[in-house]
């Protein structure tokens, strides 16, 4: 499952600055961008002791929890992450996007069964609407997990295909990510020619924006009658 965090970037930084008090939002801003700048280095320690240093200044800010979360997640630290996505979700429960990262963070650590609660209860809130990017996306994440889920209790090949028909009927520009989560649905009812086909189509209506890897060795799979099991990268 790739993670897709910077779609809502923007509007982390808009939310924050809207609850933050002038010195708070400009501490934060400060060190996530020197942070920023040494993770573009590579010099994950120091961008690390950045994100600990706004945590630290202000530990009542949900923004300065979701960055360094979203460094964790960055460095494969899924625990870390979904620890801090929550911290920020307690203090700030209007940001969705705190717990849609959460989702994906649980997924990602193996932890199925809180990723799909995180899914399940922010599908069923009216404040997403039926054609909402957000939704798309969920319904995607949500998808994933039901086709391609390592652990068998997880795994709704029938919701799948579901849910990843509306993903890719509402998705807009990340049509082709939305498309291979279809074909992986596809291949786990057993729908190995759709499977085929519509992996074809994703490959065919990758963006630059919208790049993913795999799916040369998933469109294999599915010609040999094979699912896909695991995360997508």
């Amino acid at each position: 499952m790739r993670f897709a965090p910077l779609v809502f970037v923007t509007l982390l930084f808009l939310v924050g600055s809207e609850i933050s008090p002038g010195t708070e939002l400009t501490d934060i801003w400060s060190l996530g961008r020197a942070a920023a700048g040494a993770e573009e280095k590579k010099d994950y320690k120091s961008a690390r002791r950045d994100y600990d240093a706004a945590v630290q200044l202000h530990p009542k800010n949900s923004t300065a929890y979701a960055h360094r979360g979203l460094f964790f997640f960055r460095r494969n630290q899924y625990a870390l992450a979904a620890k801090d996505f929550d911290t920020a979700l307690s203090l700030q429960r209007t940001v969705l996007e705190y717990a849609y990262w959460r989702g994906q963070a649980y997924a990602q650590a193996g932890r199925y069964d809180l990723a799909l609660a995180d899914f399940n209860q922010l599908l069923g809130l009216n404040s997403i609407y039926p054609g909402d990017p957000m939704r798309a996306a969920l319904l995607n994440e949500r998808a994933w997990i039901e086709a391609t889920c390592p652990d068998a209790r997880f795994r709704n090949p029938k919701q799948a295909v579901e849910d990843a028909q509306i993903a890719v009927r509402i998705g807009g520009v990340r049509k082709g990510y939305y498309l291979d989560t279809l074909a992986a649905a596809y291949a786990a009812s057993g729908d190995f020619d759709a499977a085929v086909k519509t992996e074809e189509e994703a490959m065919a209506a990758q963006r630059k924006t919208d790049k993913f890897e795999g799916a040369e060795e998933r469109l294999a799979d599915y010609k040999q009658h094979r699912p896909y099991r695991g995360l997508k990268n």
